[in-house]
């Protein structure tokens, strides 16, 4: 899922940075993350990914702990169970990096209908010091991501300015192993604050 992809992505910045930058530090680190998504096909995807790395991160003083949760987030009673257990899991003192992507493959109604809910209700349950909530999406048309997230953090009661709710626009390019070609494209993202 893109939401897996983006998660790794992160912790293989950390691990090149560990191995590459001599100053930067090494104290273990240990992640525990919960993958949400309704496909259990993705879900085991996402766990093999994460076996095929855990040697390398290993290496660098990075454990991994992970969960996976079939969930629908069209169910209110579906993800109110899985936050619980999630939280019930943590324990105490937390820290979250909550993570999402790709939302634009949803229609805008769709989105407020369905799946607008959950989102608030995600952020709202897990508003801890020092947490954050990060979004990546691909450049899409028109500002309606952009302003349904704004319209959370209004409705959650978080300061857009001061807890550092700013959309982003960032240009990248990789090289597609099939036809050996350079692809560009453009993504947005967003970096959210949620302090209790």
């Amino acid at each position: 899922s893109g939401h897996g992809a983006g998660t790794l992505s992160i912790i293989n910045s950390i691990h090149y940075l560990r191995t590459n930058e001599e100053f930067f530090p090494t104290d273990p680190l240990d992640i525990e993350i919960h993958a949400l998504d309704y496909s259990e096909t993705s879900l085991d995807y996402y766990e093999n990914l994460v076996e095929i790395l855990r040697p390398e991160y290993k290496k660098v003083g990075i454990t991994i702990k992970l969960h996976k949760h079939v969930v629908d987030l069209t169910s209110d009673d579906n993800i109110k169970h899985t936050v619980e257990k999630i939280k019930t899991n943590i324990g105490k003192n937390p820290q979250y990096l909550l993570t999402c992507s790709a939302i634009s493959g949803v229609k805008q109604a769709i989105f407020q209908k369905s799946f607008a809910r959950s989102y608030s209700y995600i952020v709202t349950q897990f508003r801890e010091d020092n947490s954050l909530f990060f979004w990546v999406e691909p450049q899409t048309k028109g500002d309606w991501i952009k302003d349904s997230w704004q319209d959370l953090a209004l409705e959650q009661g978080i300061d857009y300015t001061s807890d550092g709710c700013k959309i982003k626009n960032v240009r990248f390019h990789w090289s597609y192993p099939h036809t050996k070609s350079v692809l560009r494209a453009d993504a947005e993202y967003l970096l959210m604050g949620l302090a209790s």
